[in-house]
């Protein structure tokens, strides 16, 4: 099982969809006014809260999320695991690799696909049906 992205490496997008998850959506705008991403985020302090209109209660619900996100993120140990980002990043390298291969495929059998035209060429006459031997009744 792959485990989440540690918060820290989070973007100012990633961010806001985080603050969403944790049911902080409306201080969506606030936080991206104000740059947050995942390494400011770490460093915010309850003295911070009022500047991105948080109250009391919705600073400690961010600490509160913040910190199970971080174990949830290193299976407990509130620390980035490098080798694990590493492996994070070497997929993504090779996943955008795989979309760039697709789109060239799909551009080459664009190209390759005849034009589509107005005008539609009438359709191919049926083969004759073959010919049934005539039906002989013999008597006896």
């Amino acid at each position: 099982m792959v485990s989440p992205k540690h918060p820290q490496n989070f973007t100012a997008d990633e961010v806001g969809m985080w603050l969403v998850a944790i049911g902080l959506g409306s201080k969506v705008s606030q936080f991206k006014e104000s740059g947050v991403d995942g390494g400011m985020l770490m460093m915010l302090s309850p003295e911070d809260f009022g500047d991105l209109g948080l109250s009391s209660l919705q600073g400690k619900k961010l600490l509160s999320s913040l910190e199970t996100t971080k174990a949830m993120a290193v299976g407990g140990s509130g620390a980035p695991d490098p080798a694990q980002d590493a492996r994070i990043m070497k997929l993504e390298d090779e996943n955008m690799a795989l979309r760039q291969q697709l789109a060239q495929y799909q551009q080459a059998y664009a190209q390759q696909q005849p034009a589509a035209t107005h005008h539609h060429a009438p359709a191919p006459a049926p083969a004759p049906a073959a010919k049934k031997p005539p039906l002989v009744t013999y008597v006896l």
